[in-house]
């Protein structure tokens, strides 16, 4: 963007009557809900440095992808965002449509027309107000993707890659017209067209720092307060004082074996997709380790039951409802339940997400070098490898049955890499002595046997029953 011909700040908009250009009422807005809309001019304006909270991504809506459109949240400073909310624009637009009501087709009520106003911005406490932006190109208003992003020296970026170049973290200014209201039955809307964005500052990498059981404090884990999604699901978001910050808990489970359930599995309900992994929890010190996290988690819920649930529950009552963090089958259960030890070890349940087709966990060898296998298919030819599984927790989850932990995989690293071996032969003497084949073949059987036994009794199909199926896979929370 050339300094010479930007654009002024929002402190240097004038309103007056010249910024009424024209007034449309016709069949076409009728027909998608608009009863007016007032064009405006000389709104342009430039933003001051802002910060990028939600990374750029391709415009969903209603679960449909649109093509060519991209939507990005810009963090905001309390009195940036006034302009937006309820300052000089929106007091502007208000009076105009109080002095107009007829020829507008509106209230001259300022208190019905306070509440019809619909800002771009979102605000939420204690979080900064957020400006819900969408790219998209638009011929009407000249705005094209080939002159609209550029970099940090003011060159422009030809065929640009916005989710890859607007990532979170990244700063930028941005040149905002607002070329036009609309007023609808309930709402007074006004638009907010990005015309270029400059890149200032480019986004740091983010180092996610991932403890081990001898680094964690778990007294440091923290449930926040409850929230509730578009969905309508609850959950509270688990935070881990690092003392400098709160921030999510990364944790490294170091050199275990993955339990034989397949990698993806369809949903009973929805038929969506899901993809997972189950780390065995074979030694004590992961076991006791998982079961103080729940442990901690019961504590907490207890202490902040009436703030969470609006009544007070004890541990007792939060037991019976809260998921185990360990599965184990539904015959250990039992045995458990009669104060037998269980048959098998138990594992853990780790979810994987994934966004635009892309997985959002990295798979690594032992060198840390990224796998170029599926993970679904190495895991599956290879079930006897140990792996490091760094996973996060992202919440706990209020459900209808009950109450569960998210656990999120970051990376899974190969550990130890063991691989079934065969041996052949065309020797037809299969009584022979020394049949080395029958011997290596008899042992793989052997392999298999317990392999699909294995898949049965610790946990399997039946470790379903402890899944969040209430709550929508990969859903709409941002962290």
């Amino acid at each position: 963007m050339s300094s010479a011909k930007l654009p002024p700040s929002i402190n240097e908009i004038k309103f007056n009557k010249d910024s009424i250009v024209n007034i449309r009422q016709d069949a076409f807005l009728q027909s998608i809900g608009i009863k007016t809309r007032v064009e405006l001019q000389n709104l342009t304006h430039l933003t001051p440095v802002l910060p990028i909270k939600f990374g750029c991504k391709k415009t969903d809506y209603k679960g449909v992808v649109k093509e060519g459109s991209f939507d990005l949240g810009l963090e905001l400073e309390d009195d940036y965002s006034s302009f937006y909310t309820d300052g000089k624009l929106k007091e502007f637009i208000i009076n105009y449509c109080k002095e107009n009501s007829n020829k507008l087709d509106c209230s001259d009520d300022e208190e019905l027309l306070d509440d019809f106003y619909k800002s771009k911005v979102y605000k939420k406490e204690p979080y900064s107000p957020i400006l819900n932006a969408t790219i998209k190109e638009d011929k009407w208003y000249k705005i094209s993707f080939n002159r609209f992003l550029f970099d940090k020296d003011r060159k422009l970026i030809s065929n640009p890659d916005f989710v890859e170049l607007l990532k979170r973290g990244t700063t930028v200014q941005v040149i905002i017209d607002i070329p036009y209201f609309d007023i609808c039955e309930t709402q007074i809307r006004p638009c907010i067209k990005v015309q270029m964005i400059q890149i200032i500052e480019e986004s740091k990498p983010y180092i996610k720092n991932y403890l081990n059981m001898e680094d964690t404090d778990l007294s440091k884990l923290v449930i926040g307060k409850k929230e509730t999604n578009e969905s309508g699901g609850s959950f509270s978001y688990i935070r881990y004082d690092y003392e400098k910050y709160n921030g999510k808990f990364y944790f490294n489970l170091e050199n275990v074996k993955l339990a034989p359930f397949s990698f993806e599995s369809t949903d009973d309900k929805s038929g969506a997709l899901r993809y997972s992994v189950s780390p065995k929890i074979e030694n004590e010190e992961h076991n006791k380790f998982f079961t103080d996290i729940y442990d901690t988690f019961i504590e907490q819920l207890a202490e902040k039951s009436k703030e969470l649930f609006g009544k007070k529950k004890n541990k007792k009552l939060l037991k019976a409802t809260f998921t185990s963090i360990l599965k184990y089958s539904k015959a250990d259960k039992e045995l458990i339940k009669n104060g037998d030890q269980p048959k098998y070890n138990p594992t853990i349940s780790v979810s994987v997400n994934k966004y635009d087709e892309k997985f959002s966990f990295d798979f690594v060898d032992a060198n840390g070098e990224k796998m170029e296998e599926f993970f679904g298919d190495y895991k599956l030819s290879n079930p006897d490898t140990s792996f490091n599984v760094k996973f996060s927790i992202k919440h706990i989850w209020y459900g209808i049955k009950g109450y569960s932990v998210k656990f999120i995989l970051e990376e899974i690293q190969i550990a130890e890499e063991k691989q079934a071996t065969f041996a052949f032969s065309f020797d037809n003497d299969e009584t022979s002595e020394n049949n080395e084949v029958d011997t290596e073949v008899d042992t793989e059987v052997d392999t298999v046997v317990n392999t699909v036994v294995d898949t049965v009794v610790s946990g399997g199909d039946e470790g379903s029953e402890d899944e969040d199926e209430d709550e929508p896979e990969n859903s709409s929370d941002s962290d």
